[in-house]
């Protein structure tokens, strides 16, 4: 898979992203609500994308970078762990808000919200590290490469998407307006950012057998 067909596939999911919103956005706001509630439809489908590619990360371990695929690895589960919203299943509420760890909620629970972020980041930061540390040497032409940038690069999109009212207080209004819309957007540009992963974990998978 070259560096050019990954392109030409990059575009061709933006144009359909942007096709799906526009065929969506006169749905209404409680269909674009329901589809991307929590566990909902969009969600599912990136959590097992995060998985999917967490598995190949696995075969990738013996056959690559050890190094990296294990951490690029860890990092797929844990965000499927975050997308699956698991962490709920120990507590009260998201560990993800500030007014979890200033509520009355138990100990444990602060403790443990608080362990699973910092994994989260240390695997995103040792993510981003090892990319960029060999940058020079794989450049450009490293397709795999440029496919998990381009994945990172969506699920920062999405974060933007979720918190754009706090980021840019000029834009609350609009995006309260269209808030169904923007969530839809949001679910649907991390999945996109799963994908990648997927594909950039294939990617190599294959490229080893050979």
């Amino acid at each position: 898979m070259s560096t050019r067909f990954f392109l030409a596939f990059l575009f061709v999911m933006l144009v359909i992203f942007a096709g799906w919103l526009y065929m969506i956005h006169d749905y209404g706001d409680t269909y674009l609500l329901e589809i991307s509630r929590e566990n909902g439809g969009i969600e599912r489908l990136g959590a097992a994308l995060f998985v999917l590619a967490g598995i190949i990360g696995i075969l990738n371990v013996k056959r690559a970078d050890k190094t990296l695929w294990k951490v690029f690895t860890f990092f797929m589960f844990t965000a499927a762990a975050r997308e699956m919203d698991l962490h709920k299943s120990f507590t009260s509420d998201s560990i993800f808000k500030i007014k979890f760890y200033t509520s009355d909620a138990p100990v444990g629970e602060k403790l443990g919200g608080a362990i699973f972020i910092i994994l989260l980041f240390l695997s995103l930061a040792a993510l981003i590290r090892i990319l960029f540390k060999r940058w020079r040497q794989i450049r450009y032409s490293n397709t795999p490469v440029v496919m998990t940038l381009a994945g990172l690069g969506f699920l920062a999109c999405g974060k933007f998407l979720d918190g754009m009212a706090r980021y840019v207080p000029a834009l609350a209004d609009f995006k309260f307006e269209h808030d169904a819309l923007f969530r839809v957007a949001e679910e649907t540009i991390e999945t996109a950012g799963a994908l990648l992963f997927v594909m950039a974990a294939l990617h190599v998978y294959t490229l080893a057998k050979r």
